[in-house]
């Protein structure tokens, strides 16, 4: 199990948000008829500062702001504030807290976040309630001493026994999920000497509201459905033949409401050309599934994207057992998979406990394994 920890340790919670930011960054509108490529900022840059914010009050000792006196030729003296290093946070609480309150409905944030959350409504903070640390609230308290009241508050909770088991039970389940995937994808290659891997991303067409704001036009349970008859449908096509496997799982994604980010598994003796497979499926997901209604990207099309990104290639052609592609397979569970899985940890959408959010396909069951044997097989 040890392995399995490591594996996901080595993706931060940096690199989380900033992959989910990436991943929301750039959705297809329909405005008066016509689809056009929006850019967003989402939310995941003010996310990530919160989570920041609470690792950095859990670890340390100090307060936001002290009060100072100072001596004067005159002597004089005058009580004045000195921020301290979680000082610099001040302002960030005041521009993003409110992205908990917007979203507490949609999503279930990490623990951290969660934390935060009851604390600030525990002093029953408005989410704008900080403005200048010198300035009186609407409670009649200094902000900075509101502040400083959060950051205890926020440092008391993380200790408890309760916040403790709730950190470690998300581990332990993330880990039990990447362990489930991870051997799910070491039994094809243990029935397969290579393997094609696709990574495409299925999404939807967003429209703008009545505010001009933009949102998702699709419900969980239509996005299900969809994911049901893709499935069902694209096992006849004839660019799904030499298919041997797949992992789905499905995200909201914000103003781009839900989508699946897939892996598909082709037997690498019988096929080549990733790009054309993650074609064929996108296009058949937009305008067969969706009637138009969807989109797709297709992550194969840059595979050298994924280094750009900190990614890491880990799909396309992997040999099995190949030293030369060793570190392929390696990316393809630490960093394809892993990101997945460790997504879990810190943002994702609030649904019923029966509801499954990943999927897998089977291993056919064969007498003997197709192929020439390979060392595993021998040994």
């Amino acid at each position: 199990m040890n392995g399995i920890i490591e594996d996901l340790d080595g993706i931060t919670a940096k690199d989380i948000y900033d992959e989910i930011e990436l991943d929301s960054s750039r959705i297809e509108v329909e405005n008066d008829g016509d689809i056009e490529i929006v850019s967003i900022h989402d939310e995941a840059i003010a996310f990530y500062a919160l989570e920041h914010f609470v690792d950095l009050v859990i670890q340390s000792k100090e307060s936001g702001y002290k009060w100072i006196k100072r001596k004067f030729v005159n002597d004089n003296t005058k009580t004045t504030l000195q921020a301290q290093p979680l000082g610099i946070y001040f302002k960030i609480l005041n521009t993003f807290i409110w992205n908990l309150y917007r979203y507490e409905h949609i999503y279930v944030f990490s623990e951290n976040l969660i934390l935060l959350n009851r604390c600030c409504k525990e002093l029953n903070l408005h989410p704008k309630i900080f403005i200048a640390p010198g300035c009186k609230s609407i409670q009649g308290r200094y902000e900075a001493d509101v502040y400083n009241e959060l950051i205890e508050l926020i440092r008391s909770n993380a200790n408890t026994k309760d916040f403790k088991k709730k950190v470690a039970n998300r581990r332990s389940n993330l880990n039990e999920m990447y362990k489930s995937l991870k051997t799910y994808v070491e039994s094809l290659f243990g029935y397969y000497s290579k393997l094609l891997v696709i990574r495409l991303d299925l999404k939807y067409v967003s429209e703008k509201n009545k505010c001009h704001q933009l949102e998702g036009t699709v419900t969980l349970e239509k996005a299900k459905s969809d994911l049901k008859n893709l499935m069902n449908k694209i096992r006849h096509r004839d660019f799904y033949e030499h298919a041997v496997g797949y992992i789905w799982k499905i995200e909201h994604g914000g103003q781009g409401g839900f989508h699946f980010h897939f892996l598909f598994f082709y037997d690498g003796s019988k096929v080549k050309h990733d790009y054309y497979y993650a074609e064929q499926i996108g296009n058949y997901w937009k305008t067969v599934i969706t009637d138009n209604r969807g989109q797709y990207h297709n992550c194969n099309q840059n595979k050298q994207g994924y280094n750009i990104r900190n990614f890491d290639l880990g799909i396309g052609m992997i040999h099995a057992e190949s030293d030369a592609h060793a570190s392929l397979r390696s990316n393809l569970y630490k960093k394809v998979i892993g990101y997945l899985v460790k997504r879990e940890q810190y943002l994702t959408f609030k649904c019923s406990k029966h509801e499954r959010v990943f999927g897998k396909g089977k291993i056919k069951k064969y007498d003997k394994k197709p192929g020439k044997p390979r060392k595993s097989q021998l040994q």
